[in-house]
């Protein structure tokens, strides 16, 4: 028996069981008639400092479902042009789901004696296939990273502990670059996240229903963040810095972030020069206490955890980039962008479990103390190629891309188990090292061309190859000698080749819009255990229809 409750405890420390309890917060948006307010603009924010947590825009119905909310006090503040913004009174989380009493706006029925139009984007833009959230001169980009940005991003759920990127709670999700599959996931991804700055977003693009034109590998929703590109006349520049500190008793002193951000752009007549220079640091502490009781078969088991984590990061990255207008129609673009990054986890655990039936008891205890060092480098070239033609909206894209990830890691974890007399009984010392390389190479080109004012076609071609090395090495210390731990470790080599063709064709009737595609995608791969000495490889054809039906707002 305490052998089971061991092997629990390791997964309590260790797995998803590190989570906080999250909770819901629901409700709905009407107005002095009673009537629903669909699309308004619903910000979640913390009590008393007011800063931001989550934000989305309600439904057709005017409800609104804030997921993953931790315990706290709160308030929402709802906006939508026509009406006064409202903010509700303040209320809290505890340990259960929260639903709110309907929220009335009041109309704003104020004339204006002067009207002033300025050209500024609203944050939350919808579009007929995704939503567009406008970052650049928001206040979301100043001194932020990239993860934090998404995790007020509507219908975007973040899971900190394991590295899941939810959208409209669907998993899967991929998030690209500059319109490009990074192909890194989980831990990778958010080590890349967490070091992006947001000041280095001009938007992002949320795809909840990929069309035609996307990877089919993209199914479940895209995450497209675009990066800024200075496109202005002249020479100019930017230089900016920011810096945060967590100030709270108990916090260790060095959890703070800092980066200091370059821009440098030349434009003239036929040639357009760009550059960037970011350098960003992000340290950050998190401390979860966790208590459990379960009963089974007259069996009461106890499970209190203290699990702290520390996290320090730092990232240097830089792009460097040409276009050449051929003509006012056509331009030829080429483009380079590197980073490196480093990051260190620092874990530590401790675990007691309580055993009682009738009046017999056990108790025992672990403690865990687990590190990372894990720095890592990512690249891309671009060249690419964009012609307008005459008839407004048409178009013809071409683009070859190489984009290459190089990841080291060594992970270092030790267990020690006591007994009830909290005696020593063993210590467990496992390390793993890994070295992943992956090489990605594309060609693709999109076409353009509206056959009417209210109808638009769209076809293109796609031919990528991936290329992905990993090497993990498990071991085990005993006797004061590392040992291989069989079954675990491996080296592997995937090689995939990915041929693809899509046309979509979109029209509009009146408050009705309407799109329809089909992609077409044959994979050949390949899959080698160099430790197993196996090889399996695979080639198949893929369809993917798609059809979008959507009612605008009028």
């Amino acid at each position: 028996m305490k052998k089971l409750f061991t092997l629990i405890a390791c997964l309590l420390a260790y797995g998803a069981s590190f989570a906080q309890k999250t909770n819901k917060i629901s409700g709905k948006v009407s107005n002095e008639k009673a009537e629903i307010v669909s699309y308004a603009f619903v910000k979640l924010l913390s009590f008393p400092d007011t800063a931001m947590v989550k934000n989305m825009e309600t439904d057709v119905d005017g409800g609104f479902v804030f997921d993953q909310v931790k315990a706290g006090d709160y308030i929402l503040s709802i906006s939508l042009v026509g009406y006064k913004n409202t903010k509700t009174a303040k209320f809290t989380v505890t340990d259960g789901d929260v639903k709110l009493p309907t929220i009335k706006l009041e109309t704003a029925t104020k004339l204006l004696k002067e009207i002033v139009v300025e050209n500024k984007k609203n944050f939350v833009e919808h579009r007929v296939d995704k939503t567009v959230l406008n970052v650049e001169n928001s206040i979301v980009a100043t001194g932020g990273t990239a993860l934090e940005v998404l995790e007020k991003a509507p219908g975007v759920t973040i899971d900190r502990q394991n590295d899941q990127y939810l959208l409209n709670n669907k998993s899967g999700t991929m998030v690209m670059i500059d319109g490009k599959n990074n192909f890194l996931s989980g831990a990778d991804l958010s080590a890349y996240l967490n070091n992006l700055s947001s000041s280095q977003i001009a938007t992002i693009e949320i795809i909840t229903n990929p069309s035609a034109k996307y990877d089919a590998a993209g199914n479940a929703g895209i995450i497209n963040i675009k990066l800024k590109k200075n496109r202005s006349l002249g020479t100019n520049g930017s230089l900016s810095s920011t810096y945060r500190n967590a100030i709270k008793s108990g916090l260790p002193k060095n959890i703070y972030g800092s980066e200091v951000n370059f821009n440098l752009n030349h434009r003239q007549e036929k040639w357009n020069f760009f550059s960037n220079i970011n350098v960003s640091k992000n340290n950050n502490f998190s401390n979860t206490l966790l208590d459990r009781t379960t009963t089974s078969a007259g069996l009461m088991s106890a499970f209190n955890q203290d699990f702290k984590k520390i996290y320090t990061g730092s990232r240097i990255g830089g792009k460097l980039g040409a276009d050449y207008f051929v003509n006012d129609r056509t331009t030829i673009g080429v483009m380079f962008d590197g980073s490196a990054s480093t990051r260190k986890l620092d874990n530590t655990s401790q675990t007691y479990i309580n055993e009682m039936r009738g009046s017999q008891k056990n108790s025992n205890s672990l403690v865990q103390n687990s590190d990372a060092n894990t720095p890592n480098n990512n690249y891309t070239v671009n060249l690419n190629l964009k012609h307008s033609f005459k008839k407004e909206g048409a178009s013809l894209n071409f683009d070859v891309d190489y984009s290459g990830f190089d990841y080291k890691g060594v992970e270092n974890f030790s267990t020690k188990f006591f007994n009830a007399q909290n005696g020593l009984d063993s210590t467990t010392v496992l390390k793993n090292d890994s070295k992943t390389g992956i090489d990605i190479y594309a060609a693709k080109s999109d076409f353009a061309w509206p056959i009417a004012k209210t109808m638009n076609f769209e076809a293109g071609l796609k031919s990528s190859y991936v290329k992905t090395n990993n090497d993990f090495l498990a071991t085990r210390l005993l006797n004061n000698t590392w040992q291989n731990i069989a079954g675990q470790s491996n080296i592997f080599v995937y090689k995939e080749n990915i041929n693809a063709a899509y046309v979509n064709l979109s029209k509009d009737w009146g408050k009705w819009q309407v799109q329809m595609g089909l992609r077409a995608e044959y994979t050949n791969s390949t899959g080698t255990s160099v430790t197993n000495s196996t090889v399996a490889s695979n080639n198949y054809l893929s369809l993917f229809p798609t059809v979008f039906v959507n009612q605008k707002d009028q």
